[in-house]
């Protein structure tokens, strides 16, 4: 049995995580207490990302791919930016995740590569619709040949 996939929900529902994430950040909660739980949130973030953009892009035939790779592009964006906010000690939670720097710096990491593959995606599908668009089918070129050997019949 094939498993239906809701991408616009679960995207929806990553970035609903990382709303809270960047919320909880802006706070100068004790280290101790938010220290596991943040980070908990952002390798779920990386993760599910990840398996969600693996997802897409083996899926051609989705009818909203484009739409649903440019939302998790967006979700992306997003993470990295909390990511190198928190890197840059721009936040005051921030300060929690000082031990975690190096895995931090790698998931931004993994989060701009997939930002690259996803634009590389969004590209490839939009070309791949645009050579469709131009195709003629074997009819349609016996049809025009028809035409205009008719045509040049009647000079």
């Amino acid at each position: 049995m094939t498993r239906r996939v809701n991408y616009a929900d679960n995207i929806f529902y990553l970035n609903l995580i990382l709303k809270q994430v960047s919320s909880a950040l802006k706070l100068s909660v004790d280290s101790e207490l938010a220290r596991d739980k943040i980070m908990e949130d952002l390798r779920f973030l990386d993760r599910a990302s990840a398996a969600i953009f693996n997802s897409l892009a083996g899926n051609h035939q989705l009818i909203e791919r484009v739409e649903h790779l440019n939302s998790l592009a967006k979700l992306n964006r997003h993470l990295v930016a909390a990511l190198e906010d928190v890197l840059g000690g721009r936040l005051p939670g921030a300060a929690a995740l000082e031990g975690e720097r190096e895995a931090l710096g790698r998931m931004r990491q993994a989060r701009l590569a997939a930002q690259s593959a996803i634009r590389d995606a969004v590209a490839a599908q939009r070309l791949a619709a645009g050579d469709e668009e131009h195709m003629v089918s074997e009819e349609e070129f016996k049809f025009l040949l028809a035409s205009e050997e008719e045509t040049e019949e009647k000079d």
